[in-house]
């Protein structure tokens, strides 16, 4: 017997934990209650700094984990 489970689709709300000149974009859930939302919301910004906002920030990564190629044949056409 096969089981499906339904996954209900979640309506996220961009938030910005940095400055209008700065700013860092987070998600979260839109119909979160609003004490839960406001708690959220205040742990986000107590530990921003735990964010990596681009992979510079990020010493001594190795850069073929951010990067990548991809080899084409010579006479490769788009599709």
């Amino acid at each position: 017997m096969e089981i499906l489970h339904r996954v209900a689709a979640i309506t996220l709300e961009e938030i910005n934990i940095g400055t209008p000149g700065a700013p860092r974009a987070l998600s979260i859930a839109k119909d979160l209650p609003p004490a839960e939302k406001a708690t959220m919301i205040d742990l986000l910004y107590e530990y921003k700094y735990v964010f990596a906002w681009s992979h510079e920030v990020m010493k001594g990564l190795d850069s073929k984990f951010y990067e990548h190629q991809i080899n084409l044949a010579m006479d490769a056409k788009p599709v």
